[in-house]
């Protein structure tokens, strides 16, 4: 997975404008390839990717026992095992349009990021989407996720 999607990833983490310190969720995380990319930028074990396979996560450990800093949790993009407010930004690779309710999943992710802050979903299949949450409500905006990630009615802006 990594080699067919460092290109678009790599594209999409100079989008994300990264900043030592912030708090990094990697949703969908697979074997955590990308998780790793994101470890330089984050505060100590301010680096989470979650999965909803047990045993991707139990890969993606195993592959990163030289970061100390990353945390990795098995749970679903529908109930992200994190309180609210826990991230600053996200980062999906090539996972959200498999997520069965992807509006479940974008509420879950404004909950766990709080208003203030972004995420940026990459796809080979569609243009990176970020969306910045400044004063976005997802049960009053009308946001709806389709087909490879794409939101409708959701503000968007490159972070």
């Amino acid at each position: 997975m990594e080699r067919h999607h460092l290109d678009i990833t790599q594209k999409t983490l100079r989008l994300m404008e990264l900043k030592p310190g912030e708090r990094l969720l990697d949703l969908g995380c697979g074997s955590g390839w990308a998780t790793r990319l994101l470890a330089p930028f984050a505060a100590v074990g301010q680096v989470v990717g979650i999965d909803i396979s047990d045993e991707m996560v139990r890969q993606a450990r195993s592959e990163s026992a030289q970061f100390p800093d990353i945390e990795f949790r098995v749970g679903s993009a529908a109930q992200i095992p994190s309180d609210a407010n826990s991230f600053d930004k996200v980062l999906s690779v090539e996972s959200f349009y498999y997520y069965p309710d992807q509006d479940r999943a974008l509420d879950e992710l404004f909950r766990v990021m709080g208003r203030r802050h972004a995420c940026s979903s990459s796809s080979i299949s569609t243009p990176t989407i970020n969306i910045r949450s400044s004063g976005y409500r997802p049960e009053s905006s009308g946001a709806r996720a389709v087909g490879g990630g794409v939101c409708r009615n959701a503000q968007r802006a490159r972070i």
